[in-house]
């Protein structure tokens, strides 16, 4: 089974939207890590820090597909 987080929503100007993520995609990875039962996607995102570029992994239209994304701040 493959784990994923659905985007239900991108705020114009925000990283995820720079990056060309959309409303409908599924995040599947982070920085080469893999979503799953015991990686959540919060705790894959405390890895890392406002200003690192990571690679997404995402499905949209049952396409795999990757991005880089530069990591914002809160």
């Amino acid at each position: 089974m493959e784990w994923g987080v659905y985007i239900t929503a991108v705020q114009p100007g925000s990283p995820a939207d720079q990056a060309g993520l959309q409303e409908g995609d599924i995040i599947t990875s982070i920085g080469g890590a893999a979503l799953g039962e015991s990686s959540s996607f919060i705790n894959l995102l405390y890895k890392f820090h406002p200003g690192d570029e990571v690679t997404i992994g995402f499905v949209r239209s049952l396409e795999q597909l990757e991005v880089k994304v530069v990591l914002g701040g809160s």
